[in-house]
């Protein structure tokens, strides 16, 4: 996972985002009484001694307080709430605004930033947050989006050369040209179709090897109600009801990490659940024994009609439209031809490479000419 160096001595609240609390902030509410301050103070005195055994910090808190076994046992317990300070910081109750405004500050093509919105979304319990209303298949609803940073799942993964310098999950690449026809067996992990590792030089003609780049945002759900009755009552939007919609929410990059529009894309794999109750990600089946497509692939509600099958589409052209949480949304297509792209797309990792003038570029792991 990529994280912070574990080797550093910086706390986790330095990779929060701007205007998160930092770690003095944090303290403070945990060194209040009396009572905290003296377990703060010998707290310090104890860490100033990085090498100490469990045994031997034990022995020093029995000779801090010899007589008092309940300043030791509390001691213990304030430890363990202020060693959670951290969490207190994740837990962020934030709106649309505050995670789009976050995002606009994220440079994708840097990794230390990177590696801050990675943090973000693995760590901070993100709320549900509403966006949008949409008109589609005859059907007038709202959106919202369940943030997450691996809803949608690579074909190829765990191949990799030498020199591959992978980013973590949450960036992916699709090959648009790259794709798998409809299969009854649910078979579709392998690559679909031959593609050959990328090389720096592929940077400057992405567009025409029909490659794009993304940052997963989340999992798109759908109103399942009423929404303008459920306005009009003045009820919290939040609370639904809400369905998933089996699309991931995806915000394009360029190979230099400039924030480029919002798209929605289906996700083709699901979580099986193993004998031994661990999960693993699987492709799921897309068609009947008779090679027929399954009915629910690719629509974004059961009330859109048979003709607004899609499954990935541009929703907004760029972080701030997205933003616009009043704004009806509306569906630009990818391709120049089929309006509603109703093939599977090959998802890809993405790595970082050295270009030739010294910088740093991110790229699709495989591309097919």
């Amino acid at each position: 996972m990529l994280t912070p160096d574990s080797s550093s001595s910086k706390s986790p609240a330095e990779f929060c985002p701007p205007g998160w609390k930092t770690d003095d902030e944090l303290e403070k509410g945990y060194v209040v009484s009396d009572e905290d301050k003296e377990f703060f103070h010998f707290h310090r005195e104890i860490r100033e001694n990085h090498n100490l055994s469990s045994h031997e910090i034990m022995e020093l808190v029995m000779r801090r307080w010899p007589d008092d076994k309940g300043m030791r046992h509390g001691y213990f317990d304030w430890r363990e709430r202020y060693y959670s300070r951290y969490f207190d910081s994740f837990n962020q109750a934030w709106t649309l605004d505050d995670f789009c405004n976050n995002l606009a500050q994220t440079d994708f093509g840097n990794f230390k930033s990177l590696a801050r919105w990675v943090w973000t979304m693995e760590q901070a319990h993100l709320p549900f947050m509403p966006f949008g209303q949409v008109n589609w298949g005859g059907y007038e609803t709202g959106f919202g989006l369940l943030p997450s940073s691996g809803y949608i799942h690579p074909h190829v993964d765990g191949h990799r050369s030498r020199n591959d310098e992978l980013l973590h999950r949450s960036i992916i690449a699709t090959n648009d040209i790259v794709i798998k026809p409809t299969t009854p067996d649910g078979r579709g992990g392998d690559q679909m179709q031959p593609s050959r590792p990328s090389k720096a030089s592929d940077a400057k003609v992405l567009g025409r090897l029909n490659c794009r780049i993304f940052a997963q945002l989340g999992s798109l759900y759908v109103f399942d109600g009423d929404r303008q009755k459920a306005k009009d009552s003045e009820q919290d939007i939040r609370k639904g009801p809400w369905r998933s919609t089996g699309f991931g929410v995806l915000l394009e990059l360029g190979s230099r990490g400039r924030q480029l529009g919002v798209h929605v894309m289906w996700n083709f794999f699901g979580e099986l659940t193993k004998p031994d109750g661990s999960t693993t990600r699987r492709h799921i089946e897309t068609a009947d024994a008779q090679g027929k497509r399954l009915p629910h692939i690719g629509f974004v509600h059961e009330k859109c009609n048979i003709h607004t099958r899609f499954v990935m589409e541009k929703i907004a052209h760029s972080l701030a439209d997205f933003q616009s949480r009043e704004k009806l949304v509306t569906f630009t297509s990818l391709s120049d031809g089929d309006p509603f792209p109703k093939d599977e797309i090959q998802v890809v990792r993405v790595k970082h490479l050295n270009d030739a003038v010294g910088g740093r570029i991110m790229l699709p792991q495989f591309v097919k000419d």
